[in-house]
C-alpha cells in the first residue's frame, strides 16, 4: 500500500475523536448544544452559538474545518450567559494542566474590550474530553474550581470552571446519557449500534457526512501528506547526519565542532522554515512542535 492509499484508508477510518473530524462535527450548532447539555446537565442552557475570537492571544491553531465556512477549530460556545471551550484530547499530554491554564487565560482575555470593567467577565467552562485518565483515579469526570486551602468552606468564586472527562472511566454517577457518550468516544468505531443514544447517532451521521464531503476529504489528504512527508524527511536526515557524524570521528576537534555547529544552525533554520509552512496549512501547534522539535513559544513568534 503506497502513502496515498495509506492516508485514504486512514481517512475512511476516522471517527469523532480525530482533531479534524471533531472540529467538523462540532461546527454543527445543534450537536454542540446537545453535547453541552449532555456533558453539563446541571446547567440550564436554552441555546448555543459558536463564537470565534479573531484577536485571540493564544491560538489553538486547529485552522478551519474543511467544508465549513467561518468556523475555526479554536471556537468557543456561547449561550448568552456562559462561554464554553470544548477540547478533544485523544493522546496523553505531559503538560495538559499547563495547557488548560493557557486556554483559560485566552478565554478570559478575549471576553473584554479595552477599558471594559472586569465585572463583565462571564462564567466560563473549559472542557477536555480525554481518551485516557488524566488523573489516574478512574473517575468519569473531574471538576475543578477554587477554594481556600486554610478554610475550605471559603469559595473563590471567580466564575471559571475546568472539567476533564475520562472516556475510560469506571467511577462516578454521571447518568446514562453521558456514560453512553463517553463509552462511544472511547471506541467509536466499534460501539454497539443498539446502545447508541440519539446524540451518538447524530454524531455518527455528521461523521458520515464529513467523509462524503469532497472538500473535507481533499483538505485532510493534503494535511496528512504534508505531515507524513515532514516526518519521513526528518527520519532520513537523522540517518544521514548519524552516518556523517560517524565518519568525522577522529578528525580534528576544532573542525568537528565547527561542522557540528554548522549542522545545528542549518537544522534549526530548516525546522523554522518547516514550522512556518505547517502554520500556513493550519496544522495544530502541538503537532508542529512534535514534528519540528521547536517549542510552542518559538512557533508562535514565527
Amino acid at each position: 500500500m503506497n502513502r496515498k492509499e495509506t492516508i485514504e484508508s486512514a481517512f475512511l477510518d476516522l471517527d469523532v475523536t480525530d482533531d479534524l473530524m471533531f472540529s467538523y462535527v462540532m461546527s454543527d450548532e445543534d450537536i454542540c448544544f446537545k453535547m453541552i447539555q449532555c456533558l453539563l446537565p446541571e446547567l440550564k442552557i436554552d441555546r448555543i452559538k459558536i463564537r470565534s475570537y479573531a484577536n485571540a492571544t493564544v491560538q489553538k491553531s486547529y485552522g478551519r474545518p474543511f467544508g465549513r465556512r467561518g468556523v475555526r477549530f479554536d471556537v468557543f460556545l456561547d449561550d448568552g450567559n456562559t462561554i464554553f471551550d470544548v477540547e478533544m484530547q485523544a493522546e496523553t499530554q505531559p503538560f495538559l494542566l499547563k495547557r488548560a491554564r493557557l486556554y483559560q487565560a485566552s478565554m478570559d482575555s478575549n471576553q473584554l474590550g479595552r477599558g471594559e470593567p472586569f465585572g463583565n467577565l462571564r462564567q466560563s467552562y473549559l472542557i477536555f474530553i480525554c481518551k485516557f485518565d488524566p488523573f489516574g483515579k478512574g473517575c468519569f469526570k473531574y471538576s475543578f474550581n477554587y477554594s481556600c486551602s486554610e478554610s475550605p468552606d471559603v469559595k473563590y468564586d471567580d466564575g471559571t470552571n475546568q472539567v476533564f472527562f475520562n472516556t475510560t472511566g469506571q467511577n462516578g454517577d454521571i447518568g446514562d446519557k453521558l456514560k453512553v457518550l463517553l463509552e462511544y468516544m472511547n471506541d467509536a468505531g466499534h460501539y454497539p449500534e443498539e446502545k447508541k443514544s440519539e446524540l451518538v447517532k447524530e454524531i455518527d451521521r455528521a461523521v458520515s457526512d464529513a467523509k462524503k464531503d469532497e472538500e473535507f476529504r481533499r483538505g485532510y489528504m493534503i494535511l496528512e501528506e504534508k505531515i507524513r512527508s515532514v516526518g519521513y524527511k526528518n527520519r532520513v536526515e537523522g540517518r544521514v547526519e548519524g552516518r556523517a557524524e560517524g565518519r568525522v570521528e577522529g578528525r580534528a576537534e576544532g573542525r568537528a565542532e565547527g561542522r557540528a555547529e554548522g549542522r545545528a544552525e542549518g537544522r534549526q533554520e530548516e525546522r523554522m522554515r518547516m514550522a512556518k509552512g505547517l502554520q500556513g496549512l493550519n496544522v495544530p501547534i502541538e503537532k508542529i512542535s512534535a514534528l519540528t522539535g521547536l517549542s510552542e513559544d518559538v512557533i508562535k513568534k514565527l
